[in-house]
């Protein structure tokens, strides 16, 4: 037995046959459904209604005057721009392809004549539930909106307020610094403060992006981007770090570069600049880095960045994409905040991409990132 539940009063169904004592008869087995019934005579009057009304579901005969259900059909799909309105078709004919026909003009369903009161509630009750289901999803993810539109306005907002007293700090800091009348102490106070500022302005701008992340608010423009150009554009602003730390970057080939892949510009920079200096970071004094590129299985593109650093413990790779866990590397005197990695992740996926790790303690971790290429 079809349940009968009432659904809203607002749904409206058209019913079009040209014998009125079909529309009669359809009209009466809706009844327990609640809905607000009109009726039309043939294909022509329907399309008038349609335009002019909005309805939930219309059940349509096949075979009418002036324009047949299918022609009705057909015109309101592709003139008239109703292409997602559930149309019902009835027929008493047995020909099968004129069912096929139905479906192939967009039909949702259809039903037989002499119509059966159970089979025709059950169809349009279908079409009331996924209306009800549609509009519950629609709602829900307007209010997740909202939701994560305020947590993104809350989060921006207090980052400005945060950055307002710091850059105070940062600016009063600096003018210290150049003040000649300090003596080393002092200098170092200020050398001191300087870098905190620096630090807290950088955990700042990372809790930004993750909370903007975690809200599904961050932008990302898929395009092709050549692996060449991105690559050299993270090398040069790397290497002088590497230069400062004594890393040797050892580079790919330039034929495993000369390749092209799915990616935002932005987005692909932030991701192999993170990975680039995290290796350099956590590397040994003059240790060296390898970045190596393979192609996979699928269309796939994998960017491997390969350190010769302290490496990280199995017991450990886990928790690698946390955000704010640092594995123990607070009691070093590494800088971060351990936000790097779990942004970086979030940035790949993304882009559909994988983020990955491989490591062995005392030895080296290797990175790597894989993506979608792109063959001419």
């Amino acid at each position: 037995m079809v349940d009968s539940t009432r659904p809203s009063p607002l749904m409206k169904i058209l019913i079009v046959d040209d014998m009125k004592s079909i529309r009669r008869l359809v009209s009466e087995l809706l009844k327990p459904l609640g809905a607000i019934i009109y009726e039309a005579e043939n294909g022509q009057d329907a399309i008038d209604q349609i335009i002019n009304m909005e309805f939930d579901v219309v059940l349509m005969d096949i075979e009418m005057p002036i324009i047949n259900g299918l022609t009705a059909l057909k015109q309101l799909r592709d003139i008239h721009g109703f292409k997602h309105l559930p149309v019902i078709m009835m027929t008493g004919l047995t020909d099968e392809s004129l069912v096929s026909k139905a479906f192939n003009e967009g039909a949702y369903d259809y039903v037989r004549k002499p119509i059966h009161a159970e089979e025709l509630l059950a169809r349009v009750h279908a079409v009331f539930e996924r209306k009800r289901v549609d509009r519950e999803m629609y709602f829900a993810k307007k209010q997740a909106e909202q939701s994560n539109k305020a947590k993104s306005e809350f989060v921006s907002h207090m980052a400005h307020e945060l950055n307002t007293p710091l850059n105070a700090i940062y600016g009063y800091a600096q003018l210290l610094e150049l003040d000649g009348d300090l003596n080393n102490n002092q200098m170092e106070f200020v050398k001191d403060i300087i870098q905190a500022a620096k630090l807290q302005k950088q955990l700042i701008e990372d809790s930004l992006d993750l909370a903007k992340i975690e809200a599904g608010i961050i932008d990302i423009t898929m395009t092709e981007l050549s692996l060449y150009e991105s690559l050299k554009e993270a090398f040069t602003l790397t290497q002088p770090i590497a230069d400062k730390h004594g890393i040797n970057i050892q580079r790919p080939k330039r034929s495993d570069t000369d390749i092209y892949i799915e990616a935002d510009k932005k987005r692909l920079t932030q991701v192999l600049l993170n990975l680039i200096s995290n290796a350099i970071k956590y590397n040994k004094p003059d240790g060296e880095i390898n970045i190596r590129i393979s192609s996979l299985p699928g269309k796939r593109v994998r960017i491997g960045i390969e350190d010769t650093g302290i490496g990280i413990a199995e017991d450990k790779l886990p928790q690698m994409f946390e955000a704010f866990n640092r594995l123990g590397a607070e009691d070093s005197n590494v800088e971060g905040n351990g936000i790097g990695l779990s942004i970086t992740k979030r940035m790949v996926e993304g882009m559909h991409g994988t983020l990955d790790v491989e490591s062995v303690y005392e030895k080296g971790s290797t990175f790597w990132v894989e993506l979608n290429q792109v063959i001419h």
